[in-house]
C-alpha cells in the first residue's frame, strides 16, 4: 500500500543515494564501452 505523503527526509536521502550509485554505475559502464570501442578504432560517427 502506497501513501500519498511526501517521502521522509531519511527515505529521500536513501533514494538520492541509490540514484547517485546508479548514475555512477551507468557512467562507469558507458566509459568502459567507450574505451573498448575507441580501442577498436571506431569513431562515434561509425557507430551510428
Amino acid at each position: 500500500m502506497k501513501s500519498d505523503l511526501p517521502p521522509s527526509p531519511q527515505r529521500h536521502e536513501e533514494n538520492t543515494k541509490k540514484l547517485r550509485e546508479t548514475l555512477c554505475l551507468c557512467a562507469f559502464v558507458a566509459n568502459i564501452i567507450h574505451l573498448i570501442l575507441r580501442g577498436r578504432g571506431l569513431s562515434h560517427a561509425e557507430q551510428i
